[in-house]
Protein backbone atom coordinates (compact mmCIF):
# COMPACT_ATOMS: atom_id res chain seq x y z
CA UNK A 1 0.00 0.00 0.00
CA UNK A 2 2.84 2.42 0.57
CA UNK A 3 4.43 1.65 -2.78
CA UNK A 4 0.91 2.45 -4.59
CA UNK A 5 0.83 5.69 -2.16
CA UNK A 6 4.51 6.84 -3.02
CA UNK A 7 3.69 5.93 -6.95
CA UNK A 8 0.90 8.10 -7.20
CA UNK A 9 2.84 11.09 -4.77
CA UNK A 10 5.39 10.54 -8.16
CA UNK A 11 3.08 10.49 -10.50
CA UNK A 12 0.82 13.51 -9.40
CA UNK A 13 4.15 16.27 -8.62
CA UNK A 14 5.42 15.01 -12.07
CA UNK A 15 1.92 15.80 -13.83
CA UNK A 16 1.71 19.47 -11.73
CA UNK A 17 5.36 19.94 -12.64
CA UNK A 18 5.10 19.40 -16.32
CA UNK A 19 1.79 21.58 -16.29
CA UNK A 20 3.81 24.38 -14.48
CA UNK A 21 6.65 24.22 -16.75
CA UNK A 22 4.30 24.75 -19.95
CA UNK A 23 3.52 28.27 -18.41
CA UNK A 24 6.14 30.33 -19.03
CA UNK A 25 5.51 32.90 -16.02
CA UNK A 26 6.14 29.62 -13.60
CA UNK A 27 8.30 28.00 -15.90
CA UNK A 28 11.92 28.84 -13.78
CA UNK A 29 10.28 27.98 -10.75
CA UNK A 30 8.99 24.67 -11.99
CA UNK A 31 12.54 23.54 -13.03
CA UNK A 32 13.83 24.45 -10.17
CA UNK A 33 11.45 21.95 -9.03
CA UNK A 34 11.93 19.70 -11.15
CA UNK A 35 15.84 19.39 -10.53
CA UNK A 36 15.37 19.03 -7.07
CA UNK A 37 12.85 15.97 -7.34
CA UNK A 38 15.42 14.10 -10.16
CA UNK A 39 18.38 15.37 -7.68
CA UNK A 40 16.12 13.47 -4.85
CA UNK A 41 15.66 10.56 -7.09
CA UNK A 42 19.15 9.80 -7.64
CA UNK A 43 19.90 10.15 -4.22
CA UNK A 44 17.67 7.59 -2.98
CA UNK A 45 17.09 5.32 -5.85
CA UNK A 46 20.53 4.74 -7.50
CA UNK A 47 18.97 4.66 -10.89
CA UNK A 48 22.26 5.55 -12.74
CA UNK A 49 22.42 8.40 -15.66
CA UNK A 50 18.76 8.67 -15.64
CA UNK A 51 18.04 11.38 -13.53
CA UNK A 52 20.36 13.41 -14.62
CA UNK A 53 19.21 13.03 -18.24
CA UNK A 54 16.09 14.12 -17.26
CA UNK A 55 17.79 17.00 -15.95
CA UNK A 56 19.00 17.96 -19.45
CA UNK A 57 15.54 17.24 -20.77
CA UNK A 58 13.89 19.34 -19.42
CA UNK A 59 15.55 22.00 -20.58
CA UNK A 60 13.54 21.35 -23.53
CA UNK A 61 10.75 23.39 -22.44
CA UNK A 62 12.85 27.00 -22.29
CA UNK A 63 13.25 28.66 -25.96
CA UNK A 64 15.76 26.93 -28.04
CA UNK A 65 17.96 30.04 -27.89
CA UNK A 66 18.24 30.16 -23.78
CA UNK A 67 21.70 28.24 -24.31
CA UNK A 68 23.10 31.20 -26.57
CA UNK A 69 21.60 33.92 -24.62
CA UNK A 70 23.09 32.41 -21.17
CA UNK A 71 26.30 32.58 -22.57
CA UNK A 72 26.32 35.99 -24.26
CA UNK A 73 25.16 37.08 -20.25
CA UNK A 74 28.82 35.03 -19.26
CA UNK A 75 30.46 36.26 -22.06
CA UNK A 76 29.16 39.49 -23.83
CA UNK A 77 29.57 39.36 -27.77
CA UNK A 78 30.92 42.99 -29.46
CA UNK A 79 28.76 44.50 -32.10
CA UNK A 80 31.16 44.01 -34.81
CA UNK A 81 31.53 40.41 -33.75
CA UNK A 82 27.80 40.00 -34.47
CA UNK A 83 27.46 41.75 -37.36
CA UNK A 84 29.90 39.81 -38.65
CA UNK A 85 29.15 37.13 -41.59
CA UNK A 86 31.34 34.33 -43.27
CA UNK A 87 32.14 33.99 -46.90
CA UNK A 88 29.74 31.81 -48.52
CA UNK A 89 26.93 31.89 -45.94
CA UNK A 90 24.57 33.67 -48.32
CA UNK A 91 24.45 33.96 -51.96
CA UNK A 92 23.43 36.87 -53.78
CA UNK A 93 19.86 35.65 -54.38
CA UNK A 94 19.58 35.72 -50.76
CA UNK A 95 19.55 31.54 -50.46
CA UNK A 96 21.31 30.15 -47.61
CA UNK A 97 24.24 28.12 -48.32
CA UNK A 98 25.50 25.16 -46.02
CA UNK A 99 29.22 25.39 -45.41
CA UNK A 100 31.23 22.42 -45.05
CA UNK A 101 31.62 22.22 -41.89
CA UNK A 102 27.96 22.46 -41.21
CA UNK A 103 27.10 19.92 -43.93
CA UNK A 104 30.09 17.42 -42.02
CA UNK A 105 27.90 18.43 -38.96
CA UNK A 106 24.67 17.43 -40.22
CA UNK A 107 26.24 14.38 -40.94
CA UNK A 108 27.72 13.48 -37.66
CA UNK A 109 24.28 14.43 -36.31
CA UNK A 110 22.80 12.02 -39.19
CA UNK A 111 24.72 9.06 -38.28
CA UNK A 112 24.49 9.89 -34.52
CA UNK A 113 20.51 9.61 -34.45
CA UNK A 114 20.63 6.62 -36.41
CA UNK A 115 23.07 5.27 -34.00
CA UNK A 116 20.87 6.31 -31.26
CA UNK A 117 17.55 4.74 -33.45
CA UNK A 118 19.30 1.41 -34.10
CA UNK A 119 21.78 0.37 -31.34
CA UNK A 120 18.75 -0.07 -28.70
CA UNK A 121 17.42 -2.66 -31.25
CA UNK A 122 20.58 -5.02 -31.87
CA UNK A 123 19.29 -7.65 -29.28
CA UNK A 124 16.63 -8.74 -31.95
CA UNK A 125 19.74 -10.01 -33.90
CA UNK A 126 20.59 -12.45 -31.29
CA UNK A 127 18.57 -15.70 -30.17
CA UNK A 128 17.50 -16.34 -26.90
CA UNK A 129 15.31 -13.62 -24.57
CA UNK A 130 17.30 -10.81 -24.06
CA UNK A 131 16.22 -10.59 -20.66
CA UNK A 132 17.79 -13.77 -19.67
CA UNK A 133 20.95 -13.80 -21.38
CA UNK A 134 21.39 -10.17 -21.21
CA UNK A 135 23.16 -10.32 -25.04
CA UNK A 136 22.32 -6.56 -26.13
CA UNK A 137 20.75 -5.45 -23.59
CA UNK A 138 23.46 -2.46 -22.63
CA UNK A 139 21.51 0.70 -24.06
CA UNK A 140 18.61 -1.63 -25.27
CA UNK A 141 16.27 0.74 -22.86
CA UNK A 142 14.93 -2.06 -20.59
CA UNK A 143 14.96 -0.88 -17.47
CA UNK A 144 12.17 -2.06 -15.00
CA UNK A 145 11.32 -4.59 -17.26
CA UNK A 146 12.74 -7.77 -15.54
CA UNK A 147 13.62 -8.40 -12.18
CA UNK A 148 16.09 -10.84 -12.03
CA UNK A 149 18.21 -13.02 -9.14
CA UNK A 150 20.48 -15.46 -9.11
CA UNK A 151 22.58 -17.75 -6.27
CA UNK A 152 25.90 -18.96 -8.16
CA UNK A 153 28.74 -21.40 -6.96
CA UNK A 154 31.97 -21.88 -8.78
CA UNK A 155 33.95 -24.84 -8.83
CA UNK A 156 37.98 -24.65 -9.82
CA UNK A 157 39.07 -28.14 -10.59
CA UNK A 158 42.97 -29.15 -11.10
CA UNK A 159 43.50 -32.00 -13.65
CA UNK A 160 46.55 -32.77 -12.61
CA UNK A 161 46.25 -33.09 -9.13
CA UNK A 162 42.46 -34.16 -9.46
CA UNK A 163 41.54 -31.09 -6.40
CA UNK A 164 38.77 -29.21 -6.59
CA UNK A 165 37.84 -26.19 -4.91
CA UNK A 166 34.25 -24.85 -4.16
CA UNK A 167 34.25 -21.13 -4.22
CA UNK A 168 31.97 -18.78 -2.57
CA UNK A 169 31.98 -15.25 -4.53
CA UNK A 170 31.23 -13.21 -1.78
CA UNK A 171 34.50 -14.35 -0.67
CA UNK A 172 36.31 -12.71 -3.65
CA UNK A 173 32.81 -9.80 -4.40
CA UNK A 174 31.00 -7.20 -2.35
CA UNK A 175 27.56 -8.10 -1.73
CA UNK A 176 26.29 -5.85 -4.92
CA UNK A 177 28.75 -7.05 -6.83
CA UNK A 178 27.70 -10.82 -5.97
CA UNK A 179 24.13 -9.35 -6.99
CA UNK A 180 24.98 -7.97 -10.02
CA UNK A 181 27.95 -10.71 -11.40
CA UNK A 182 25.66 -13.93 -10.64
CA UNK A 183 22.86 -12.03 -12.84
CA UNK A 184 24.80 -11.62 -16.42
CA UNK A 185 26.32 -14.66 -18.16
CA UNK A 186 29.18 -12.28 -19.50
CA UNK A 187 30.29 -11.19 -16.02
CA UNK A 188 29.90 -14.84 -14.69
CA UNK A 189 32.97 -15.78 -17.27
CA UNK A 190 34.88 -12.70 -16.00
CA UNK A 191 34.63 -13.91 -12.70
CA UNK A 192 35.64 -17.12 -13.91
CA UNK A 193 38.93 -15.98 -15.35
CA UNK A 194 39.81 -13.87 -12.70
CA UNK A 195 39.74 -17.49 -10.55
CA UNK A 196 41.56 -19.46 -12.76
CA UNK A 197 44.19 -16.04 -12.95
CA UNK A 198 44.35 -16.52 -8.61
CA UNK A 199 44.92 -20.27 -8.75
CA UNK A 200 47.84 -19.87 -11.66
CA UNK A 201 49.28 -17.62 -9.69
CA UNK A 202 49.19 -20.39 -6.40
CA UNK A 203 50.92 -22.80 -9.17
CA UNK A 204 48.05 -24.41 -10.84
CA UNK A 205 48.44 -23.76 -14.42
CA UNK A 206 45.67 -25.85 -15.60
CA UNK A 207 42.63 -25.50 -13.78
CA UNK A 208 39.26 -25.61 -14.94
CA UNK A 209 36.89 -23.10 -13.61
CA UNK A 210 33.26 -24.34 -13.68
CA UNK A 211 29.84 -22.52 -12.37
CA UNK A 212 26.26 -23.10 -11.11
CA UNK A 213 24.33 -20.74 -11.35
CA UNK A 214 20.11 -20.96 -10.61
CA UNK A 215 18.71 -17.95 -11.55
CA UNK A 216 14.59 -16.52 -11.17
CA UNK A 217 13.66 -14.02 -13.73
CA UNK A 218 10.67 -11.94 -12.60
CA UNK A 219 9.45 -14.17 -9.80
CA UNK A 220 9.62 -17.43 -12.15
CA UNK A 221 11.13 -20.63 -10.53
CA UNK A 222 14.99 -20.84 -10.30
CA UNK A 223 16.49 -22.45 -13.21
CA UNK A 224 19.57 -23.24 -14.69
CA UNK A 225 22.14 -19.89 -16.05
CA UNK A 226 24.37 -21.20 -17.71
CA UNK A 227 25.87 -24.82 -18.73
CA UNK A 228 27.71 -26.17 -15.52
CA UNK A 229 29.80 -28.58 -17.65
CA UNK A 230 31.24 -26.07 -19.64
CA UNK A 231 34.77 -24.93 -18.39
CA UNK A 232 35.16 -20.96 -18.17
CA UNK A 233 38.02 -20.84 -17.02
CA UNK A 234 40.77 -22.00 -20.30
CA UNK A 235 38.54 -22.78 -23.42
CA UNK A 236 37.09 -18.58 -23.79
CA UNK A 237 36.04 -19.20 -27.32
CA UNK A 238 33.79 -22.30 -25.98
CA UNK A 239 33.00 -20.57 -22.77
CA UNK A 240 31.39 -17.47 -24.34
CA UNK A 241 29.30 -19.46 -26.73
CA UNK A 242 27.83 -21.78 -23.93
CA UNK A 243 27.27 -19.63 -21.61
CA UNK A 244 25.45 -16.71 -23.12
CA UNK A 245 23.32 -19.74 -25.65
CA UNK A 246 22.43 -22.19 -22.51
CA UNK A 247 19.13 -21.66 -21.46
CA UNK A 248 17.19 -24.79 -20.36
CA UNK A 249 13.58 -25.20 -19.80
CA UNK A 250 13.05 -21.75 -22.63
CA UNK A 251 9.49 -22.01 -22.76
CA UNK A 252 9.34 -20.92 -18.90
CA UNK A 253 11.53 -17.69 -19.55
CA UNK A 254 8.85 -16.24 -22.67
CA UNK A 255 5.96 -16.92 -20.80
Amino acid sequence: MDGVLVQLWRTSVGSVDRTLLILRRTRPYAFLAAVSFHLLNAWLFKIGIFPWMAIVMTALFFAPDWPRRLAERWWPVSKSEQNKSGDGQIKSSGEAVLHLRQSATMVLLGLYLSLQLLLPLRHHLYPGNVSWTEEGLYFAWHMKLRSKNARALFFVTDPESNKTWTVDPRDYLSRWQVRKMSTRPDMILQFSHHLAREKRKEGYEQVEVRAKVMASLNGRRRQLLVDPTVEFGFRIADAVANALDYAPNSALINT
